[in-house]
């Protein structure tokens, strides 16, 4: 129970700490009053924090504060203590509920200083000024002609306590500081102190700190900003109240202070209205920012949204080819099935057609079960492949061996390479399937070998009749030319080609001429 209270009563000590160092070090006597009433901020922050339960701690804090046992010894002397404890414990309260009704408590626009300037430090601190100062004018310590100055440097006072004490406690939750602007801090700190230090001399200068806090604010984190605020302020106060220092000339000493709490008060307003124009600069400019994110989150989001939307409509178009082409294929070798089925007696020719059908089935069966294993892109397996060996083998098991012309010398019989030999073969196959299947029967294939600068380039020319198939799309999965729909074929042997191409890392070229195409697979050949 204790310890939810220990941050109350630290409150509290504050309080009474600052009061007592008010009093002690920048005061006017016999009265006591404090050119800067920080304790005022102090129990501003306590009640907002703390509510009701703050007040009995506040008001011990004041009556302590300007209780003096030397001499205040009788009832008299002890109610005139207690009178301006109740006036510093229900200003605050006011001023917190001015606070919550009518003005933001987030220090961030420029538009809350006035408000909160006269809301929150002015009205309550008006009133408290009106109660204390005619408290001393009947206890004898001030003369009636005094009482309206008296209660102008109350307002000053505390006015000035809450604008240097409330923005640096809002500011405490911002925590990330660069050691630069601690240098920063530590130098603007050093310059005001010797300014105001030369000012003794030449009071003229005390205004050079203008200058200085605004250049500050544009270097500085508010919580510097306000903590620079205050040190200085209290440091002019402490010199002006100790050394009995006239930084103003004026016709009594009380005008003069009453010049030198409006100039510090001024100061504090203008330096913490430019901080705060510039906070609300900074998160302007961090809002603005935050919707170009957004914006661009929201256009990559409608972008992936609608790349998901083309490929699944890709997938649906390329599904949709897929089961027509396999439909179409199949049915026409399985009607020369049935029909050899249906037969009493099976002719030559017959026969001929069921072995080519049960052939073309099982060719587009084949490429759909390695179009699967091209898709999900197999691991390779690298070896050494004599390519001669290799083409003679794919030459020799084609439908038509005896059409294909192998254009290459001896001299060459002996390359090799280092790549996938399954992958290899089914380029080459499907290369010289395509050329056989598409050429006139009476015409040859011609595959040849030919070195050119760092690599081998296996050729595969066939002859056409009619124009060449679109260069744009020879390779893209299910195209077939018109011309080439007319026999049996998947629309995926040079699509294969294609991706293990890739997969192998070589470069496989469509060359499209006037009576013949060329395929061109260029390889790294290892001597």
């Amino acid at each position: 129970m204790i310890k939810n209270y220990l941050p109350l009563l630290a409150g509290g000590f504050l309080y009474f700490f600052t009061a007592k160092l008010g009093m002690s070090i920048f005061s006017l006597q016999p009265t006591g009053l404090s050119l800067l009433w920080l304790p005022f901020g102090i129990a501003v922050i306590l009640v907002e924090k703390y509510g009701l339960k703050s007040l009995p701690i506040i008001f011990l804090a004041s009556f302590l504060s300007h209780l003096n046992l030397a001499t205040d010894t009788d009832l008299f002397a002890i109610i005139h203590r207690i009178i301006p404890s109740i006036a510093d414990s229900l200003a605050p309260l006011l001023a917190v509920y001015l606070l919550k009704k009518y003005v933001k408590t987030d220090f961030n626009n420029i538009s809350i200083l006035l408000p909160f300037s006269l809301l929150v430090g002015v009205i309550p601190s008006l009133l408290t000024g009106v109660v204390i100062s005619f408290n001393w004018m009947i206890a004898g310590d001030i003369a009636h002609e005094m009482v309206i100055n008296y209660i102008v440097m109350i307002v000053f006072s505390d006015t000035l306590g809450l604008l240097l004490l409330y923005p640096l406690y809002k500011s405490m939750d911002n925590r990330d500081f660069s050691s630069n602007e601690k240098v920063n801090f530590l130098l603007f700190l050093s310059l005001g102190i010797i300014i105001t230090l030369i000012s003794i001399e030449y009071g003229f200068l005390i205004f050079l700190l203008y200058p200085l806090l605004l250049i500050s604010v544009f270097k500085l984190n508010i919580k510097y900003i306000m903590t620079l605020l205050l040190l200085l302020v209290i440091f002019t106060l402490a010199l002006s109240s100790q050394f009995t220092i006239s930084y103003f000339i004026a016709d009594t000493p009380m005008s003069a202070i009453l010049m030198l709490s409006s100039f510090l008060a001024t100061l504090t307003f203008i330096v913490m209205g430019m901080a705060l124009v510039m906070i609300a600069q900074d998160s302007m400019s961090q809002h603005i920012c935050q919707i170009e994110k957004d914006h661009v989150k929201i256009a990559l989001e409608k972008s992936h949204a609608q790349a998901i939307a083309n490929k699944e409509r890709e997938d649906k178009e390329q599904k949709a080819q897929f089961l027509s082409m396999l439909s179409h294929e199949l049915k026409t070798p399985l009607s020369v099935i049935r029909m050899g089925v249906s037969q009493q007696t099976m002719s030559d020719s017959l026969r001929n057609h069921i072995i080519q059908a049960s052939n073309d089935m099982g060719m587009v069966i084949d490429r759909c079960a390695v179009l699967e294993k091209v898709d999900e892109n197999v691991a390779l397996k690298i070896q050494t492949v004599n390519l001669v060996s290799l083409i003679n083998y794919v030459t020799h098991h084609s439908q038509a061996p005896e059409r294909i012309r192998l254009d290459f010398t001896d001299a060459i019989t002996n390359l090799h390479i280092q790549t996938d030999e399954d992958w290899l073969k089914v380029i080459l196959s499907n290369l010289i399937d395509n050329a056989l299947k598409y050429s006139p029967k009476d015409t040859f294939v011609r595959i040849y070998i030919r070195k050119e600068k760092a690599t081998w380039c296996i050729g595969v020319c066939n002859q056409i009749n009619e124009p060449a198939p679109d260069a744009k799309h020879i390779f893209d999965k299910y195209y077939r030319s018109p011309k080439a729909r007319m026999q049996t074929g998947s629309g995926l042997g040079l699509y294969i080609v294609k991706r293990l191409a890739l997969q192998l890392q070589t470069h496989i070229e469509y060359i499209p001429m006037k009576e013949k195409v060329i395929f061109r697979l260029c390889l790294t050949i290892q001597n």
